[in-house]
């Protein structure tokens, strides 16, 4: 098992030379700001020393999950922003997750599907602010790449735990692996590839 042995420490995250590629998918960038010292601070404290990549992932899945909000404002906020304001739409907590990840030494990235608006549909959501979302809508989650496995795996923060997993209206768990799996009613096409950086600015 790959563990993490100083969870702050990226270098120690850093790939063996056959897996270069993955370099990238560790480093900071102006929103994903994974060598802040509070996202630095967090990966420590929710990380413990000698944790695997995906035992981590999980965790920083389940903290976001239950500390970040979902909202659906537009919000072009660092990572480090959003951990201060505690709110995000899913690309928000996405980066959050990333960059903790990061932070942690664990290469993780970004995917992106399409999905129906039916999915964000609830008695909570305004009908003004339902009307505007497109359908299908542009979905963004975490992936983190797990050694054992050597590819990556998706950890979707995006919506809040409930008490059953039955509960969930988008999203599932792997019972065997505690990936992310998907609702079918929900997903319109296929997964898009992880990528370093969600849009240019990201």
């Amino acid at each position: 098992m790959v563990s993490l042995q100083v969870p702050f420490d990226r270098s120690l995250g850093r790939p063996a030379v056959d897996r270069m590629h993955l370099m990238p998918f560790l480093l900071p960038t102006n929103f994903c700001d994974s060598e802040n010292a509070a996202i630095r601070t967090l990966a420590h404290e929710l990380i413990p020393a000698g944790t695997s990549a995906e035992e981590a992932a999980k965790m920083v899945r389940a903290w976001v999950r239950r500390e970040i909000t979902y909202t659906l404002d537009v919000k072009d906020t660092t990572a480090s922003q959003t951990l201060r304001s505690r709110e995000g739409m899913c690309t928000n907590k996405a980066n959050l997750q990333v960059a903790i990840m990061r932070a942690a030494g664990v290469p993780a990235g970004f995917v992106m599907c399409h999905v129906t608006k039916e999915a964000f549909k609830s008695e909570h959501i305004l009908e003004e602010l339902y009307a505007t979302i497109s359908d299908p809508t542009i979905h963004c989650f975490c992936a983190v790449y797990i050694p054992e496995f050597q590819s990556f795996r998706n950890y979707d923060a995006t919506e809040k735990s409930r008490e059953s997993p039955a509960h969930n209206k988008l999203l599932a768990e792997d019972p065997d692996t505690g990936e992310t799996t998907y609702q079918p009613t929900w997903l319109r096409g296929p997964f898009g590839p992880v990528q370093v950086l969600v849009r240019k600015n990201l």
